[in-house]
């Protein structure tokens, strides 16, 4: 989930195409801005119903919200359950909008990457001031492709050096 915890991060480019609304054929630069609906558009919800929003509507996302969704995170969303992201991909959630730390292109958080440089360097630090033993290595084998991963995660147990304060 560190973007693979390379030393920097990729980011994708924007692309300045034009598309048109499907509702009413009006066109807008893209990525879109913030400002109101210049035209009523028409959308459908996953229960299929439809929904059409007004001229000069704005609609607001709440991350929180979206974060602790149950119709994406199942009844439990609101518990801290952290086995629920084993086996997930960040950009795989990324993509699918259901998990927006730092939202994304072109609204991305301008200190997103610091913020993942910051957390790399953490975890470096943590692996050279403490005593870090994977406890099921005997279980765990390497999966091979074009970036090389264990086939199961791993379980750490960490202890402090001796004369070390951790």
């Amino acid at each position: 989930m560190l973007n693979g915890a390379s030393g920097s991060s990729s980011s994708s480019s924007s692309t300045s195409t034009r598309w048109s609304t499907k509702s009413c054929g009006c066109t807008r630069p893209s990525p879109p801005r913030p400002e109101p609906l210049k035209c009523a558009v028409g959308l459908k919800t996953r229960s299929g119903t439809g929904v059409v929003l007004p001229v000069d509507a704005r609609v607001a996302v709440s991350l929180d919200m979206l974060h602790r969704e149950p119709q994406v995170w199942g009844a439990d969303a609101a518990e801290f359950r952290p086995e629920r992201w084993e086996g997930l991909r960040g950009n795989a959630l990324e993509g699918q909008c259901n998990y927006l730390p730092f939202l994304t292109e072109p609204r991305r958080c301008p200190c997103s990457g610091y913020v993942m440089q910051q957390a790399k360097v953490f975890l470096a630090v943590l692996v050279l001031e403490a005593d870090l033993e994977v406890t099921n290595a005997a279980t765990v084998r390497k999966r091979l492709g074009p970036v090389s991963e264990p086939t199961v995660s791993l379980v750490f147990s960490v202890q402090a050096h001796q004369g070390m304060g951790i």
